[in-house]
């Protein structure tokens, strides 16, 4: 018997340790800077940042427009990705590309950009893309 309940408190314990390890889906809240994200030309739903290479290309892809969000920290993406292990300055290639996408692609990700009727929420999705 005190075998039974040993077993059933140890689950219980079990599964309260596993649920708490799983990864939450967090989220970012990115300035639209438009000196540093660019629209796509041919495809008008992606972004693409200034940094990125030519033999791989990270972009955001745009799921769409979220409205009643009200963003508690808005970052700096030149910053975060300047400041990164996926970026050298040093380099001829400077931003490693799969890297940054595999480090973002669980996010749930969101460019703020400012208009005269406040907030534009976008949401986006990190993408990559071999050329």
């Amino acid at each position: 018997m005190k075998t039974y309940i040993f077993l059933a408190i140890f689950s219980i314990f079990s599964i309260t340790i596993l649920i708490g390890q799983e990864k939450s889906n967090d989220t970012l809240f990115f300035n639209f800077d438009t000196r540093y994200i660019k629209k796509g030309v041919i495809n008008k739903t992606q972004f693409h940042i200034k940094d990125s290479s030519y033999d791989g290309t990270f972009f955001f892809e745009k799921i769409g427009i979220v409205n009643n969000i009200k963003p508690k920290e808005i970052l700096c993406l030149k910053k975060i990705v300047r400041n990164s292990k996926f970026y050298d300055k040093k380099a001829k290639r400077k931003l490693n590309d799969y890297r940054l996408w595999e480090y973002l692609r669980d996010y749930t990700i969101f460019l703020i950009a400012k208009n005269k009727k406040g907030l534009e929420c976008i949401q986006v999705v990190a993408s990559f893309e071999i050329e």
